[in-house]
């Protein structure tokens, strides 16, 4: 069975599913950093939501795992 890719990206506003952003090849074991302040644009595969998301709020996860819960 091949692996599954990881990714980083958010969980949408709206439906709660993961959106991804970019692959992540460290399969989530590099601290994701950016400039203070930092936003994303990104527009939910799910449900259509176009939003914007502080990157405080992107993190990596598993392709076809269910979003955390906060």
């Amino acid at each position: 069975m091949p692996k599954k890719k990881w990714y980083a990206g958010v969980v949408c506003g709206r439906c709660g599913a993961h959106v991804q952003w970019v692959e992540d090849p460290s399969r989530g074991k590099v601290k994701l950093v950016s400039e203070p302040g930092a936003k994303i644009s990104l527009t939910c595969p799910a449900c259509g939501l176009a939003a914007t998301y502080p990157f405080t709020q992107v993190f990596s996860f598993e392709e076809g795992t269910s979003p955390r819960l906060n």
